[in-house]
C-alpha cells in the first residue's frame, strides 16, 4: 500500500470505511491473522491483522460488518504531515495543535500514570501513549445521532 497518510473519518489510501471484508481482501490480500471478539449487547467484531503493514482492521456486526475501525501501530503512518507513532507525548500534542487537530481530550477513564489515551470524537481518532511514547493511532468511522455508521463517499 503506497499511501501512508491517515485520513480521519475516511481510512487510508484505497482502504475506506464501509468496505466489505471481501473488498478489503481484494486490495490487501488475506490477513496474516484474524480473530473474533464479542462485546456487550451481543456485538461481534472480526479483527484482521496485517502485521507487515503495521495495521489491524475491525469489521463489526453493529456496522453490518463494514470496515468501521483501523488501528495503526507502525511509525510509517502519518496524521497530517507528521509521523506520530513512536514520538514523545509532548511532540505529538504540539504536532496535533500545529496541524489543526485541536479538539483532543485526555480520556481519564482509561489513562493512568503510565498510559494515556487521547481522543477526538469529531475526527474519529484515538491516540494511545505508553511510557510517554505514542503506541498506536486508531481511527473510526463517523456515526449519526442514532448510532448508525456514515460511510465516506
Amino acid at each position: 500500500m503506497k499511501s501512508k497518510e491517515i485520513k480521519p473519518l475516511y481510512g487510508i489510501g484505497p482502504i475506506k470505511f464501509g468496505l466489505s471484508r471481501q473488498a478489503v481482501e481484494e486490495i490487501l490480500g488475506e490477513p496474516e491473522n484474524s480473530f473474533k471478539e464479542e462485546y456487550e449487547e451481543g456485538i461481534e467484531a472480526e479483527i484482521w491483522e496485517y502485521s507487515e503493514l503495521g495495521m489491524e482492521l475491525t469489521f463489526s456486526s453493529d456496522d453490518d460488518y463494514g470496515l468501521g475501525l483501523i488501528r495503526f501501530f507502525d511509525n510509517q503512518f502519518r496524521l497530517g504531515p507528521d509521523k506520530l507513532i513512536g514520538e514523545e507525548r509532548e511532540i505529538m500534542l504540539k504536532s496535533l495543535k500545529l496541524n489543526g487537530f485541536d479538539d483532543f481530550e485526555l480520556d481519564d477513564e482509561v489513562s493512568d500514570e503510565w498510559t494515556q489515551s487521547y481522543y477526538s470524537d469529531k475526527l474519529g481518532i484515538i491516540i494511545n501513549v505508553t511510557d510517554n511514547l505514542v503506541d498506536d493511532i486508531t481511527i473510526f468511522c463517523e456515526y449519526d445521532d442514532d448510532g448508525n455508521a456514515i460511510w465516506p463517499e
